[in-house]
Parts: structure tokens; sequence; C-alpha cells
């Protein structure tokens, strides 16, 4: 049997990757998506920053790359301002 993989302090399973990618976010209510940045990422979460006034719920996002249109869902975990830390579910 493998090891369980360890967790840091903030309770994280995996690395965050620092990065900056363009991301399309689909929410529920919205007819269009709403363009936003990804800031880092790991295997199981991101970091993602939505432009000013943008509002979605917690629950029923999809998150779609802008350069190869992957796509995954994604609950919100926490916000702080235009910031939300996303739970990645079942990434493509």
């Amino acid at each position: 049997m493998s090891p369980a993989p360890s967790t840091r302090a903030s309770g994280r399973v995996s690395t965050r990757h620092k990065v900056h990618l363009k991301f399309r976010l689909h929410a529920p209510g919205h007819d269009t998506p709403i363009d936003c940045f990804v800031q880092d990422l790991s295997a199981f979460g991101a970091k993602v920053r939505l432009p000013a006034g943008a509002d979605v719920p917690d629950e029923g996002l999809i998150l779609e790359s802008v350069g190869d249109a992957r796509r995954c869902g994604a609950r919100v975990i926490w916000r702080n301002g235009q910031n939300l830390g996303v739970q990645l579910i079942d990434p493509e």
C-alpha cells in the first residue's frame, strides 16, 4: 500500500504552481462565459481572479482553458474580493 499524500499546514494535498492563464468560467445564471485568470493551480484546485463586478454561485461552475478548451467542474471553497479558491471536480 502506498503512503497517503502528505499535507502542508494549509491542508493542501498537492503543490500549487504559480501561473497566469486565461480561462473562461461557465456559471449557472450567466448566458455567456466569464473571462478570468487562474493565478495558481494544483491537481485538485485553483485560485481564480474574476473581473470586477462578476458574481458567481458556489456550485455548478465549469472552468475552460482558452488555449486548448480543456474543461472541468469547479466548486468555490473560499472568496476574497475578486479572488476565488476553487476545488476542481473531475478534471479532464
